[in-house]
């Protein structure tokens, strides 16, 4: 009881430091070959970036921009256009998006389309080695892909010291009823995930993480109970589940390959989430 008090406070505390330990959706970069070595650049950033951390494009050594670049404004985004003219082929070489700061970096969805029809999608996600295209022509990667969406959503469990609260206070729980919470909130997730993928729209990464932290207040009260009240706990972690999980489809979109693998992917990168989140709590009940 003392730990989940503690955990309670803690939670009460922080919460406005938790609510910005994510910015909300990624970014997105489209490179498109418009002409041989000629391309269009296309970056999406969410506005909640200030403009002095917008990130910009890197494209291999020789490449260079032309002409002005243009920005319109979106629900929650800015988009930033321009064309890029290159010496040489750029496949083989490297791609990627710089941040000015590296505690703003996002995640970053990539494309590049060529002319040969070749198509590459990858998912960067901060700290990770630069991306180098294949050589030649070569099809697009799913494994890779599937790979990088898992752990981009390990990453962003790791990153949030929400998702730290929430598997703390459902171990807190006890271990007759914790995996229960962990798979209500899995379950829940899933569905929002399946849901911003196809009919509904995604939801921003700040609401989503304050609905979370709600959640896990909420589980964190009824962990101060004698067990036999506790009550409405597989509701709530079910509901902050999907809450999350409309957020965490903004992780992916349809530039990864069509509807059909923007859901898979997200599918993926929320199974990465809560892949995280029974390896700890695992670890915590062990510990207990």
């Amino acid at each position: 009881v003392l730990w989940s008090a503690a955990f309670a406070a803690l939670l009460t505390l922080l919460t406005p430091v938790f609510t910005r330990a994510d910015v909300g959706p990624p970014a997105h970069m489209r490179v498109v070959e418009v002409e041989p070595d000629r391309y269009r650049v296309t970056w999406r950033v969410p506005t909640v970036l200030p403009a002095r951390a917008v990130p910009t494009p890197r494209l291999p050594e020789g490449c260079g921009p032309v002409g002005e670049r243009t920005v319109t404004s979106q629900p929650g985004a800015w988009v930033f256009e321009q064309s890029w003219s290159c010496g040489s082929p750029i496949t083989g070489r490297e791609v990627g998006i710089d941040y000015p700061f590296g505690n703003t970096a996002l995640t970053t969805v990539a494309r590049v389309e060529l002319l040969s029809g070749d198509s590459f999608a990858r998912v960067i996600s901060p700290g990770d080695p630069p991306w180098q295209l294949p050589e030649g022509t070569a099809e697009p990667d799913p494994v890779g892909v599937a790979a990088d969406a898992a752990r981009a959503g390990v990453t962003h469990a790791l990153r949030s010291p929400v998702h730290w609260l929430f598997v703390a206070i459902a171990a807190a729980l006890g271990a007759g009823t914790a995996p229960a919470v962990v798979a209500a909130f899995t379950g829940g997730q899933l569905v929002g995930a399946g849901l911003a993928a196809g009919p509904l729209p995604s939801l921003p990464g700040v609401p989503a993480e304050i609905l979370f932290a709600v959640a896990a207040a909420l589980l964190a009260r009824e962990a101060l109970r004698p067990e036999a009240e506790r009550r409405g706990l597989l509701p709530v972690a079910a509901a902050a589940g999907v809450a999350h999980g409309l957020a965490v489809a903004g992780l992916v979109t349809s530039d990864l390959g069509g509807e059909a693998a923007g859901l898979a992917v997200s599918l993926i990168a929320a199974l990465g989430i809560d892949a995280a989140h029974l390896v700890g709590l695992g670890a915590l009940l062990g510990l207990g």
